[in-house]
């Protein structure tokens, strides 16, 4: 599973929504721990073959408008849909690399998603 094909559904769909909103000044963001880890939490599902990437991308959405609000969480995914554009645009980009971070901090750390995400089981 790549950055990209996590996103590309939030991101379009933050991306439609996002322009019948108030725009949010760039530097309000959800911080990067906590995306990292909500994130985290259902790649690991998807990883190890409890959700799909649908239900995944859907469940993060869902978390982090729950605990943020819309406008920050649009925000936000706006700013991650860097991983859609290449892995070297989202490495360059200080937000998004510490998302990814923290989502594979979270990966590690959870036995059966470490070893489904780096051993294929």
């Amino acid at each position: 599973m790549t950055p990209g094909n996590f996103f590309g559904q939030t991101v379009v769909v933050s991306m439609l929504l996002g322009g019948l909103m108030q725009p949010v000044p760039a530097q309000e963001l959800i911080p990067t721990e906590e995306v990292g880890n909500i994130m985290g939490k259902y790649f690991c599902l998807e990883t190890t073959g409890q959700l799909t990437p649908q239900e995944t991308n859907s469940l993060v959405e869902q978390d982090l408008v729950s605990l943020y609000g819309t406008e920050l969480t649009l925000a936000s995914m706006e700013r991650l849909a860097v991983l859609d554009e290449s892995t070297d645009t989202a490495l360059d980009d200080p937000y998004a690399f510490e998302v990814l971070r923290e989502m594979m901090r979270y990966a590690i750390e959870d036995e059966p998603c470490f070893r489904a995400t780096f051993f294929g089981g």
